[in-house]
């Protein structure tokens, strides 16, 4: 099962106040993330350990950053002051969205 990491927003994710996330994915790995795919959420990338399973809503789909409202931190789980805080942590400016439900909560 492929995973998902949550280590930037871990607390939100654990608290159950994210249900979107940004990511700088290449093409092809985006494409093999599927509306329906169930992954693996982790607390960290590499040697993390499982703190939940998501469903995927929708096909990841990229939106530029400019585009991003107030509305859209909520879904991230509000963990940023402002929209330019959050996008200062891309280093592209149309990052894939990927909207989620919550299966589970592993602690």
């Amino acid at each position: 099962m492929k995973r998902i990491s949550f280590n930037y927003t871990l607390q939100a994710f654990l608290q159950g106040k994210k249900t979107v996330t940004r990511r700088e994915w290449k093409d092809n790995y985006a494409s093999k993330i599927r509306q329906g795919d169930t992954l693996l959420a982790v607390n960290r990338l590499y040697g993390g350990s499982v703190i939940g399973k998501i469903k995927v809503l929708k096909n990841p789909y990229r939106q530029l950053l400019s585009e991003l409202t107030q509305q859209d931190l909520i879904k991230e789980g509000n963990c940023w002051n402002s929209i330019d805080e959050f996008k200062s942590l891309f280093t592209i400016f149309n990052p894939y969205v990927v909207e989620f439900e919550v299966l589970e909560i592993i602690k």
